[in-house]
């Protein structure tokens, strides 16, 4: 195990704020008992957080549907 100090590569400590809240409101949309013909709704997540966190721009809302998809397929939702 090394013990080099681990370096914070994640810089906008305001959009990393927003990921939490963001993902309450977009989880349901990966789970698998939620797709229709077998497709998940990712545009409905985009849709979502366009209507809940207005603030957000194309790419922040692309980032946030990316981590919320890595963080449900972790948490045991495949995404």
């Amino acid at each position: 195990m090394s013990n080099a100090p681990v370096i914070e590569r994640r810089t906008d400590s305001a959009l990393r704020a927003k990921v939490d809240a963001a993902y309450a409101l977009i989880a349901p949309f990966f789970d698998p008992a939620n797709q229709w013909a077998g497709r998940s709704q990712d545009m409905l997540a985009y849709r979502t957080l366009r209507d809940r966190m207005p603030e957000l721009d194309a790419n922040q809302a692309h980032l946030i549907v990316s981590v919320a998809r890595r963080m449900a397929r972790e948490r045991g939702l495949p995404g």
